[in-house]
């Protein structure tokens, strides 16, 4: 199962698992924000941590991205699951400038 996060609009974060999608207004989301909002996406889809297979994360170009690449990688070395079809382990760079 697929986790799909984005945090490059620094007025909201983006948290999909398949056809379950939740999106919330903060200003500066913080490690902790997109940390609770999966859960609750996890809860809405029936789901929990160790059925996802992968997470694909936005890696910018953004200033406002580190917070959600963060968290993909913690929780993909966490469970040993890909990111961003990387090797489980493998971190994902932020993308700063096109």
């Amino acid at each position: 199962m697929l986790l799909f996060i984005d945090t490059t609009d620094s007025k909201r974060i983006v948290v999909r698992i398949e056809t379950t999608e939740l999106v919330k207004s903060i200003r500066s989301p913080r490690g902790e924000d997109v940390l609770k909002l999966i859960d609750e996406v996890l809860k809405k889809a029936g789901t929990s941590k160790e059925k996802l297979t992968e997470i694909q994360v936005n890696p910018g170009p953004s200033p406002d991205l580190n917070v959600g690449v963060a968290v993909a990688n913690a929780l993909g070395a966490s469970l040993k699951i890909p990111v961003n079809h990387q090797k489980p382990g493998v971190f994902v760079k932020p993308i700063y400038k096109e």
